[in-house]
């Protein structure tokens, strides 16, 4: 069963999100956070995905004022497929 969770920004959990947002979007692109971006997001709501309190995916969101718009959609790739990222949003 995938729990979902709001994640506080700078906390252990954010930390693991960053991890797996840079081994699922950013390393397949040659691409680093550096700390000004990570720092820019402290705003955004950050939301992880748990399978047995192992963290599978993850979602950021923008406040827009009076919408949401969502960023980012990640998921671990041996759980990919089984609808996890739809079930964060």
């Amino acid at each position: 069963m995938v729990k979902i969770k709001l994640v506080p920004f700078d906390s252990s959990e954010q930390k693991q999100l960053i991890k797996l947002r840079q081994d699922v979007l950013r390393t397949p692109l040659g691409l680093l956070f550096s700390k000004e971006e990570l720092q820019a997001e402290k705003d955004q709501l950050h939301i992880a995905a748990f399978i047995n309190n192992l963290l599978v995916g993850g979602m950021l969101l923008v406040n827009q004022g009076n919408k949401i718009k969502m960023r980012q959609v990640f998921v671990h790739p041996n759980y990919q497929s089984q609808g996890i990222g739809k079930k964060t949003t």
